[in-house]
């Protein structure tokens, strides 16, 4: 009879909002999760993750992961390899996953899990639906870099970038190129100075010709029209007196009428 070789299935992270995710993904509509996995086997369940120094392979206690919330585990069958015989694998192993080689989609716990239980002797690894996520993301990465490649390889061949960095620099060049032409212009005619002096002149004429209304028109009338520049602006015109009205002309007197004396 060979030793069990059991994957725990950890909820990936401590974020409660992962294990709600999976519990809907996985339990209901079984199309996978986010999870991190290990195989137990003779003791003690074994994973990979990243690290910068040194190999990325890593033990504990079976369900112990600290990094992760532990939700289940999985028989995927046995192995008939001595305890001296894994350990020479979980060595080679060490050497072949540093790390730095650590890959969120394509080189993650569950890719170790699937090759190392393959290499204890199940032909079919893992279940699929593990890293079915990591997967979708994966095929969903390589697709875009393919796309960018594509427009790139297409982008060289027809030299659109090239064409449109000589283009823009045309464009600056000529625009570079009429500034100075409208500089060199301005300073032969002397178009600048002329408008800045023209309209000197015509402040000054406007001035002067204010001042000259104000001394032979204003002032002149200030005390007919009762100006008197140092009282407010606002002061309300005086009302003129009321004008006394003469009688009615009571017209031509009417004679009293007279008696003739009887005869």
């Amino acid at each position: 009879m060979g030793e069990p070789i059991i994957m725990q299935v950890y909820d990936l992270s401590q974020n409660s909002a992962i294990a709600q995710l999976n519990k809907v993904t996985y339990e209901l509509t079984g199309a996978g999760g986010l999870f991190h996995t290990a195989i137990e086997i003779y003791g003690m369940e074994y994973s990979f993750g990243y690290t910068e120094n040194g190999t990325g392979v890593f033990g504990n206690l079976p369900t112990k992961c600290t990094m992760h919330t532990y939700k289940s585990a999985v028989t995927l069958g046995e192995t008939k390899l001595s305890k001296l015989q894994v350990k020479e694998i979980l060595q080679q192993l060490m050497v072949e996953y540093p790390g730095t080689s650590y890959d969120l989609l394509n080189r993650n716990c569950c890719s170790f899990c699937d090759d190392f239980s393959r290499r204890l002797g199940l032909e079919e690894g893992i279940p699929k639906w593990v890293h079915r996520f990591a997967n979708i993301g994966a095929s969903t990465v390589c697709a875009v870099e393919t796309a960018v490649a594509k427009a790139k390889s297409f982008d060289e061949h027809h030299s659109i970038s090239l064409r449109a960095k000589k283009s823009w620099s045309g464009v600056a060049s000529a625009a570079s190129a009429a500034v100075e032409k409208t500089k060199k212009f301005d300073s032969k005619h002397n178009i600048s100075s002329t408008a800045a002096e023209q309209a000197r002149k015509g402040y000054a004429s406007l001035a002067s010709g204010w001042k000259v209304f104000k001394q032979q028109v204003i002032e002149p009338l200030g005390p007919i029209i009762n100006i008197d520049e140092d009282e407010d602006s606002d002061r309300p015109l005086p009302v003129p007196p009321p004008v006394s009205q003469p009688p009615p002309n009571p017209g031509p007197a009417v004679p009293e009428p007279t008696v003739n004396p009887t005869n």
